[in-house]
């Protein structure tokens, strides 16, 4: 179940889902202590020092307003994708 990472970790049979699951929390942890100080310093700057007016505040600014919007955008493409997609059948014909 564990598998160990030296020599087995590209062997489908003897890999285990600890490797995976080890590499997937450090990368989120990682990538935690990276981001959470540019989002703060952003946040600062644009409470602080930026002037409203200045392209880089525009930018940012409708960027953060647009955000809610990834989600439904990424669902409806995945929608679109799967139900007008050529199904496998097609492909092999």
């Amino acid at each position: 179940m564990f598998g160990s990472a030296d020599k087995d970790m590209f062997d489908v049979h003897k890999a285990g889902v600890f490797p995976m699951i080890f590499g997937t929390a450090a990368r989120v942890i990682l990538m935690t202590l990276f981001v959470i100080p540019v989002g703060v310093t952003t946040a600062i700057y644009l409470t602080e020092y930026a002037h409203a007016t200045s392209p880089i505040t525009r930018v940012i600014r409708g960027a953060v307003n647009n955000s809610p919007e990834c989600p439904r955008l990424s669902s409806a493409c995945s929608a679109w994708a799967s139900s007008s997609a050529p199904s496998a059948e097609a492909w092999t014909r």
